[in-house]
């Protein structure tokens, strides 16, 4: 892993974190408040129930056994209501018992004188002893009292214990009906299992939608780091992904935004300045496809240098803003002449290099597409501070086609270095015929340098006078006004080319 991806969170693990631990912790609040609202109901509803139990028991002895509750201790305790002595008479318990699931006790103060209660080894718990609280409270207040907190041994129970009393009005024991806590909670358990099966649901519905919602944000902001991952690599002809780009919320603004990014970085590295032209960074790249495109496809291809006749003059005798505007008219007139036809690149100064590679470009057919070209450029008339300012150009042409023997063999880093010489021995080929073209009259396209130095080239217009005359006179005139301290100068320093300096301008 590298240095800068270590103690990154994921970006899915953090929409996961945020959505769905409130979600849990929401879930288990309301499972902690479910469960307790279903406690305290199934303790109300089994208090009712044992309320009704309890009465219904008195009432059934004071039917079947009329009389007053007593007592008669021999030393043993016998328990009477009425004549009927409920000592080891368990028939009518029993049979509440299989009604109703509850534990009945008749008892003696507070103690079992009968119940249906069995210990472990299924025997009766006569005589077990009635918590003392349990007593004071029933004994002493006189009222019927419920409890859901008790124990026997380890079982916790529910029970309701209602007063007995004997003729004169005195308690003297008392009526228990009991159930296991755990018995009753059965009963309430078709709820709990609801409650859980529609919590699971809803759990799982919610995390559908977290990760179906969460996804769809992360590969938005996914494809804006792809994009951005793009640009940063120098892939300046990305496009941002169609999804990203139409969305209408923050993530589309953040991808618009880095779409501008994409465009001014682009015009930044890849465009000159001034003319809007490619520029020589980019064009190695281009180049480079240029070649392969050759090598892979058969697709033949040109290259020509042009250069802006005099234009040294211009900046002498219009200044330096009016050879700005010179330069941004004539390289929109060759970037709009080349969109069918290749690719434009400010080579340097006013020298601009063009690439024909978008057809199988010959070298008789381009040489005459920049005469069409040269014809247009002549044809422009340069505003600058109310003066028309006329310019021509000289353009070399070479025909081009590598060799993929030579890279046959090449690896990836041998490969550009190949690539990059051949740039540049077009380059110099083409310089040279330019060089040639200026040297011979300007204004014109040379296509071909033979050994006498006749030269084919496509002619200027043939009029009393030619277009590079014209501009001069044109310029000239302009000059008239200006003071012998401001003249231009007449001698140029020659641009260093390896070779002949080239004719001023």
């Amino acid at each position: 892993m590298n240095d800068n991806k270590k103690g990154r969170t994921s970006l899915k693990w953090t929409f996961f974190i945020t959505a769905f631990l409130p979600l849990i912790v929401l879930v288990i609040a309301l499972a902690i408040l479910g469960s307790s609202f279903l406690s305290r109901t199934i303790s109300y509803e089994v208090k009712e129930q044992m309320k009704n139990i309890s009465a219904m028991v008195i009432n059934d002895l004071d039917t079947m056994y009329p009389g007053s509750y007593t007592v008669k201790e021999t030393p043993d305790i016998f328990f009477f209501k009425g004549e009927h002595m409920f000592n080891s008479d368990f028939e009518y318990i029993d049979k509440i018992h299989e009604l109703t699931g509850c534990d009945i006790s008749i008892c003696y103060l507070n103690s079992a004188v009968i119940t249906t209660i069995k210990d472990k080894d299924n025997n009766r718990r006569i005589g077990y002893q009635i918590n003392e609280a349990v007593m004071a409270d029933v004994l002493e207040k006189g009222e019927p009292v419920f409890y859901d907190d008790v124990y026997i041994d380890k079982d916790k129970i529910y029970v309701y214990y209602s007063p007995i009393k004997d003729s004169s009005g005195e308690i003297i024991g008392m009526i228990g009906v009991s159930e296991l806590v755990s018995n009753a909670s059965e009963s309430g358990m078709n709820p709990i299992l609801f409650i859980v099966i529609i919590a699971a649901i809803g759990i799982i519905i919610a995390l559908y939608l977290i990760f179906k919602f969460s996804n769809k944000q992360i590969y938005a902001i996914e494809k804006i780091q792809e994009y951005l991952k793009k640009l940063s690599n120098g892939d300046f002809n990305a496009e941002l992904d169609y999804s990203v780009a139409t969305r209408k919320d923050e993530i589309g603004l953040i991808g618009e935004s880095a779409k501008a990014t994409g465009f001014s970085l682009r015009k930044m590295v890849q465009e000159d300045q001034l003319t809007s032209l490619f520029n020589r960074r980019v064009a190695y790249k281009n180049f480079d496809k240029t070649i392969r495109k050759y090598i892979y496809q058969g697709v033949k291809f040109c290259v020509a240098l042009g250069d802006i006749d005099f234009f040294k003059k211009v900046n002498d005798t219009y200044g330096h803003d009016a050879g700005d505007r010179v330069l941004i008219e004539v390289a929109h007139t060759i970037k709009e002449f080349m969109q069918t036809r290749g690719y434009v690149i400010r080579w340097g100064g006013e020298e601009i290099l063009m690439i024909f590679d978008k057809q199988n470009s010959k070298l008789e057919e381009v040489a005459a597409e920049l005469e069409e070209l040269l014809n247009k450029i002549r044809a422009l008339d340069i505003m600058s501070d109310d003066q028309l300012i006329k310019v021509t150009m000289t353009m070399g042409v070479t025909e081009c086609s590598p060799s993929d023997k030579e890279m046959a063999d090449l690896d990836k880093e041998e490969l550009e270095k190949w690539i990059r010489k051949r740039i540049d021995e077009y380059v110099v080929i083409v310089d040279e015929k330019l060089y040639y073209g200026k040297e011979h009259g300007r204004n014109q396209v040379v296509s071909n340098i033979v050994e006498d130095e006749a030269t084919e080239t496509v002619p200027a217009p043939k009029d009393n006078k030619s277009t590079n005359e014209k501009t001069e006179e044109s310029n000239k005139e302009a000059t008239e006004n200006v003071s012998e301290e401001n003249k231009p100068e007449t001698e140029v320093k020659p641009k260093k080319r390896g070779r002949k300096p080239k004719p001023k301008n």
